[in-house]
């Protein structure tokens, strides 16, 4: 077992769970510490504790322990610490306490001749007989506080049960023991249950939360898989949604099994988000913001009301980028808490912000002034996104058959934030084999005060623009400087137009080896650089222009909010595979303020995908099936749909989706490992049988745009409640029906 880590609270912050590791455990502070400490807050967890959900999906960390201890100090050191103890804390603490627990079972289980038992075993029980911590997120606390008695208990009633079933959930055919949504709503979830023993057996879904529908009891087959569609209708509110449901069977087997969605808040059309909310002193409140690609610069704040104002604060405020990368902590920055009347608010600004959700993480201390007259406290935070936003956000299109083509393609930009003045470029196309071309690459580099750090990269021919971009630095009054230089005859020579703080341009750029060195400089004369090392993220894109993505008029004069419609000619390669382009805005300066992607396949599509009209079961609710299928050798493909908003996953390339049985086109995104690809397929709608032969559900029309669409599969432009057309099923499509009936 290890410790999950130190660097919470932020999701995906707990260490990753190894394959040669049963538990990863976090820390807790119990209620009789916390009654001796004369902490108000109680029992409670850590706030320092790394949450999950581990790589594949499974809970780390799994389970949580006391993570404040008194430890011997050394002998020379004893006479500063009354009884030669000294306190420490922190996720290692927490560590021995599961070991000692799992090892005080073993050895019962030993002297008392319980059998064979093995560390794997009696880490699956601890698991299984944990007590959940009230008001802690599952991400956060795994299946809780290890109860050794309850272990005790189920260890010496007979030979430990083996869990009994392997889950697997896959999202874009990568399989997960575990759910881990960000972004889009859960609509229905296909889960993969394969059954280790051997006999069926019954099986029963517990501690399902109330947004999720699981299947009643079903009949699993020993060494067999079956497909487990759960249905899923989150709350409206944007939060933080999880579950550990445990599958459980009648022979005593159990699997437990992680689901954790992120509902975000959207960046309004100003470009602000403001969110309001109370803390409960000695927890953390968790608030998700979406920043999407086109944003340039992002300013997050946490404040305080006036009213809830209090001498020396209450709060402390983390920033986590996507992927659960710490960006800044405000006890770093200021040195003293959020919420006094003379600091009542802390600002951190991210140039070229990571696209994905950011999670901005409260902490009320309960050692203040405020938390002994206050259980909850308001707090604020507000987010400003500055750029250019595209809709759509992205193109896609597939363009059947050979030869060239030319196409108009239109989109439309709101300046958010701020006014703009520039112009539209196009750039591209670039093959998906070919090296280089309008990708962005991103990077860490590690810079030591006053000790400038190189990072290299190449630039190939045919780049028409580059682009670097560093920052922001983790560290209050330090800001990162950048500069850019190309290696010629053995020579370093500087090139580039500075286009801000930590950005550089070069338009046309030569050939060859590239250096970005980064250095910290202080960002006001009285700071320090100080010592230590300081992390500074780092931003390559390069774009390449063949004169394929041309705009018909390219200046753009636009105020905050208001919005322009971009028309843009595409001249379509005749090469098979994918190409990929941009529409890119350029300030007056030459800087890149916002890049539309646009991607066009020619040739065979990676997949196919048909619908079948799908009557009611045991295991779902009539609808539309959709049947996903590799393009060349026609096999099922596990995917991963999206249809209005909402997120579908495949078993064995199928799953069904809701229908209200009137025909028209259901624009259907499907994301699998390749990439993505947008298909229209045609609803038959149910008429009055058989007729003569028609467009039917088998067909897979390509799509112009990724676009939106509508949560229950509807014809395009039909008003619900519209008595649909009378229009016949081909012969096709009726025997599929009358087979799955």
């Amino acid at each position: 077992m290890m410790a999950a880590g130190n660097g919470g609270p932020g999701l995906e912050t707990a260490v990753p769970l190894p394959d040669d590791v049963a538990l990863v455990v976090g820390a807790f502070l119990p209620g009789q510490t916390a009654a001796l400490l004369g902490d108000p807050a109680g029992e409670r967890l850590l706030p320092y504790s790394a949450a999950g959900p581990a790589k594949d999906g499974t809970p780390a960390p799994s389970l949580i322990a006391p993570g404040l201890t008194y430890a011997p100090v050394p002998s020379w050191e004893a006479a500063g610490w009354p009884g030669g103890l000294a306190p420490d804390e922190g996720t290692s603490v927490a560590v021995p306490y599961v070991a000692g627990t799992a090892a005080v079972l073993l050895e019962l289980a030993r002297r008392e001749g319980a059998g064979a038992v093995r560390p794997v075993d009696v880490a699956a029980i601890l698991q299984r007989t944990a007590r959940p911590l009230a008001g802690v997120a599952a991400v956060a606390q795994g299946y809780g506080v290890p109860d050794a008695q309850a272990a005790w208990r189920l260890l010496a009633s007979g030979p430990a049960p083996d869990p009994g079933w392997l889950i697997h959930w896959f999202d874009r055919g990568y399989p997960y023991r575990g759910v881990f949504l960000r972004g889009p709503e859960p609509g229905v979830l296909s889960l993969a249950v394969h059954r280790l023993r051997p006999g069926t057996v019954p099986g029963t879904w517990r501690d399902a939360p109330p947004w999720a529908e699981f299947p009643g009891p079903l009949l699993y087959p020993g060494g067999g898989t079956l497909a487990v569609p759960v249905r899923y209708d989150l709350p409206p509110a944007p939060g933080l949604y999880d579950g550990l449901v445990r599958l459980a069977g009648e022979d005593g087997s159990a699997r437990g099994f992680l689901q954790v969605f992120v509902r975000p808040h959207p960046i309004g059309d100003d470009g602000v988000v403001e969110v309001r909310q109370r803390v409960r002193r000695g927890f953390v409140q968790r608030v998700f913001v979406q920043v999407p690609p086109y944003v340039t610069h992002l300013s997050l704040s946490v404040s305080v009301p006036g009213e809830a104002t209090v001498a020396g604060g209450a709060l402390s405020a983390y920033v986590y980028a996507p992927g659960g990368r710490l960006v800044r902590r405000s006890g770093d920055d200021t040195g003293r808490l959020i919420g006094e009347p003379e600091a009542p608010a802390w600002t951190v600004q991210v140039p070229a912000p990571a696209p994905g959700i950011w999670e901005i993480d409260v902490f009320f201390h309960p050692a203040t002034a405020a938390a002994l007259e206050r259980e909850e406290l308001d707090f604020q935070v507000t987010a400003v996104a500055r750029g250019v936003r595209w809709e759509p956000e992205e193109v896609v299109l597939d363009v059947p058959g050979s030869g060239g083509r030319r196409l108009l393609q239109a989109a439309t930009l709101t300046a958010l934030g701020r006014s703009l003045e520039g112009r539209v470029a196009g750039f591209g196309f670039v093959g998906e084999a070919a090296p280089g071309g309008p990708a962005e690459e991103r990077a860490r580099v590690e810079v030591s005060p006053g000790e400038p750090q190189p990072y290299r990269f190449d630039v190939e021919e045919g780049t028409a623009l580059l682009e670097v971009r560093a920052g922001p630095s983790p560290r209050a009054g330090l800001r990162p400087a950048l500069y850019l230089y190309r290696v010629e005859q053995g020579a370093a020579v500087e090139v580039g137009e500075p286009q801000g703080e930590g950005v550089v341009t070069v338009a046309a750029p030569a050939p060859g080896r590239y250096y970005a060195v980064v250095e910290v400089e202080p960002s006001v004369p009285t700071a320090g650089l100080g010592s230590g090392t300081v992390t500074i993220p780092l931003a390559v894109r390069r774009y390449a222009d063949h004169g394929q993505v041309r705009i018909l008029a390219d200046h753009v004069r636009l105020a905050a909010g208001q919005r322009s419609r971009i028309v843009a000619t595409l001249d379509v390669p005749s090469a098979p595979g994918a190409h990929r382009g941009y529409l890119v805005v350029l300030d007056e300066e030459g800087g890149v303020l916002s890049p539309l992607p646009v991607t066009i396949r020619r040739g065979d599509p990676p997949v196919t995908v048909t619908a079948v009209p799908t009557a009611a079961g045991p295991l779902a609710a009539a609808g539309i099936t959709a049947r996903v299928r590799d393009g060349a050798g026609g096999g099922p493909r596990e995917a991963t749909l999206l249809v209005g908003g909402r997120a579908y996953t495949t078993f064995r390339g199928e799953v069904t989706l809701p229908w209200d049985g009137r025909s028209g086109e259901l624009r259907v995104r499907v994301l699998t490992r390749e990439g993505e690809t947008v298909h229209s397929l045609p609803l038959p709608g149910r008429g009055p049988g058989p007729g003569p032969e028609t467009p039917g559900a088998g067909a897979s029309v390509p799509a112009t745009t990724a676009g939106p669409g509508t949560g229950t599969a509807s014809p395009d432009g039909q008003t619900p409640g519209e008595a649909p057309p009378a229009r016949a099923l081909p012969a096709k499509v009726v025997a599929e029906w009358l087979r799955w009936r």
